[in-house]
């Protein structure tokens, strides 16, 4: 199909593979323009700011004495396991808080106005959410 530069028609609902095929033929008369000689070399800019450090790169093996040409090295040894205090361990845990999961969906469809019973409802849902939420240390 060659380019029709008249496709698609204004108020036509339009069509995927006409669009395609006009797009495809635009395309085959670009890649025909055969590439003219380069262009002059651009002025050099200003150099930019460093950009942060990349991450550490993966730890090497612990072993002085190296492997057979093409075979790795023997494992280093296993480090001691880390310690976490009593203290740590409850800052950590007092910063989340409780599992809410016992609280249930409030299922009920409020008047216009609302009555007082459904506010009260309401309010004591609010509540039971906000002391589920809170943890007592």
């Amino acid at each position: 199909m060659s380019f029709h530069p008249d496709l698609p028609v204004n108020g036509t609902k339009t069509d995927a593979n006409l669009l395609r095929e006009n797009f495809n033929a635009l395309n085959d008369k670009i890649d025909a323009v055969p590439a003219g000689p380069p262009g002059p070399a651009g002025e050099k800019g200003e150099k930019g700011d460093q950009g942060e450090p990349g991450p550490a790169g993966p730890a090497g093996a612990d072993s002085t004495v190296p492997g057979p040409a093409g075979e790795p090295g023997p494992a280093g040894s296993q480090g001691p396991a880390g310690e976490v205090s009593l203290t740590q361990l409850s800052d950590a845990i007092n910063g989340t808080p409780r599992n809410v999961d016992g609280l249930g969906t409030l299922d009920i469809v409020i008047s216009d106005p609302p009555t007082q019973g459904e506010v009260q409802l309401l309010l004591d849902n609010y509540n039971a959410l906000i002391r589920g939420l809170k943890r007592n240390i």
